[in-house]
């Protein structure tokens, strides 16, 4: 799985039920951090500002509270069970389990080379919402537990719910690789601006990218909803000899499969 989005449309795939309850608890977070502000001002004026000066705390303590409201929201539409038991589950059942993770075919981390599962990267072209892009993408994984148990995790559709990655600048080496990315419709044009500038020789230094990314490695402990199935596998070896090998599989369906990081 590889995708590449503005940030802007990065919450669309989830339920329209959870989606108005994140836009809600952005909402009345920012207006509650205002007004924290604002009433502070008249008793505590240097902390006020110093509160309103640390606009990227303040955005991130947001975005933390949207993030819990959505992860309660989804693990409250999937039966929590252990990893040991879902051989007794019904195909088809939306579930939530947990486990460390086994890499079979590592991935890659775009900007550190470490091998994983899954990467999520952001980064901008500005300091501006309107050009931040979320790029991820991600191998079949296997999820164990500490008895042996081992289940496969297919993540064609999946999507990881984890803390904005802290953001950094990135020279021109790294800017040339993010610019190699299938940009968003609407960042294509700027990008090839840059692109042309340098050629010409009118610039020494592409744009100016500020980038972060979240990756969930080999041992990693992540909790994971999906749909369970099962998938033929001539590995699996608790079986009789005259049993079909079958492999216990969590993937997407009317949801998409969700990974949460606890990084």
């Amino acid at each position: 799985m590889e995708r590449t989005h503005l940030a802007l449309t990065d919450q669309n795939w989830l339920p329209a039920s959870i989606n108005a309850a994140r836009v809600a608890a952005l909402v009345g977070s920012t207006a509650a951090g205002i007004a924290g502000a604002f009433a502070l001002s008249t008793h505590a004026p240097d902390y006020a500002l110093m509160l309103m000066g640390g606009g990227g705390v303040f955005l991130g303590s947001t975005l933390s509270v949207s993030l819990k409201v959505v992860g309660t929201l989804l693990r409250r539409r999937a039966t929590p069970i252990e990893l040991a038991q879902l051989a007794t589950v019904p195909d088809g059942e939306l579930v939530r389990v947990r486990g460390r993770v086994r890499v079979r075919v590592p991935l890659r981390a775009f900007l550190n080379g470490r091998p994983g599962v899954y990467r999520r990267m952001r980064f901008a072209f500005d300091r501006t919402a309107r050009t931040a892009v979320i790029h991820e993408a991600a191998v079949d994984f296997a999820l164990g537990d500490a008895a042996g148990t081992q289940i496969w995790i297919e993540t064609g559709d999946a999507r990881l719910i984890a803390r904005p990655p802290k953001m950094a600048k990135y020279d021109d080496e790294f800017q040339e690789r993010f610019l190699s990315l299938p940009l968003p419709d609407r960042l294509q044009s700027r990008a090839r601006r840059g692109l042309a500038l340098v050629a010409e020789g009118r610039s020494h230094h592409l744009l100016p990218i500020h980038a972060g990314e979240v990756l969930i490695g080999d041992g990693d402990e992540i909790e994971v909803i999906g749909y369970k199935s099962r998938v033929i596998d001539p590995t699996v070896a608790d079986r009789l000899a005259r049993d079909t090998p079958m492999r216990i599989t969590l993937r997407g369906g009317k949801m998409p499969l969700v990974l949460f990081s606890a990084a």
